[in-house]
């Protein structure tokens, strides 16, 4: 679950590891709560958020918080 910082948080995508899980289109909305599901068998010892910019343009990532959420 993210919860978002604005309109520049676009184009996301989201990896397990070195595996893609999802995508996120955007832009999202200030505050807003955006949720993601995965695959329920990926796995990995890492999340990575990256936000994919054409090249010769600049993008922040606003993010105000992440959480995780695992099923055993």
């Amino acid at each position: 679950m993210l919860y978002s910082k604005g309109e520049r948080l676009h184009d996301l995508q989201i990896n397990i590891g070195i595996n893609t899980c999802a995508f996120y289109g955007g832009p999202a909305v200030s505050g807003g709560r955006i949720v993601i599901n995965c695959n329920p068998f990926a796995s990995g010892s890492y999340v990575l958020l990256k936000i994919m910019t054409p090249p010769g343009e600049k993008d922040f990532l606003h993010v105000c918080e992440i959480q995780v959420f695992v099923q055993n």
